[in-house]
């Protein structure tokens, strides 16, 4: 039925992911190096090697509500998700909000190496050769984060509106399109290397 309809379409359908009626594929990202292909669904965030074997490397939860965004790093080593967390603090306080993690992959189990909060985390990507992220925030801007620190480096409030990015191959190039019809071209200044 896929194959079918993609023809109809003149699409050429190289490949077909999850079970299309029981959950809803909300973002997707694959790696620099296009090995990798992460995507998140309601549920849980699945990897898989895309290159030759195409099959899933990893399948987990990355957070306890739900995930906004995926990014794999250049080298597809490293994941980052952006999401809704529900979390107390040790004295019992509700810290829920947004909450950006960064994963290592390749062992039996992802590992969570960094956890910070953003808030308004709706989008991100890795920047600067892998060695931060520019994740969105609240008010339309968005943010490059040390991704071992959550050091904030630089920051963009929009001239109006709210911002859309994207990052360059280089990863140290971005473009900032504004609501109100301005692109802007920004060069990064920070470290190349994770």
């Amino acid at each position: 039925m896929a194959r079918r309809r993609a023809d109809q379409e003149g699409l050429d359908l190289t490949g077909r992911l999850g079970e299309s009626s029981k959950v809803c594929a909300s973002v997707a990202a694959f790696s620099g190096d296009g090995r990798r292909l992460a995507y998140a669904t309601e549920y849980a965030v699945h990897v898989w090697e895309w290159g030759t074997r195409r099959q899933e490397v990893a399948t987990f939860k990355a957070h306890n509500r739900v995930v906004y965004g995926v990014a794999l790093s250049p080298d597809g080593s490293e994941l980052a998700t952006c999401g809704y967390d529900d979390e107390e603090d040790p004295k019992g306080e509700n810290i829920s909000g947004d909450r950006v993690h960064v994963w290592r992959l390749g062992g039996k189990e992802p590992v969570c190496t960094a956890a910070f909060a953003v808030k308004g985390a709706q989008r991100l990507d890795f920047a600067l050769g892998g060695a931060a992220l520019l994740v969105s925030e609240d008010g339309g801007g968005c943010v490059l984060l040390d991704k071992k620190t959550g050091k904030r480096l630089w920051q963009w409030k929009p001239p109006a509106g709210y911002t859309r990015f994207a990052v360059a191959p280089d990863r140290r190039h971005v473009a900032l399109a504004n609501s109100n019809g301005t692109i802007y071209i920004v060069r990064l200044k920070g470290p190349d290397k994770p």
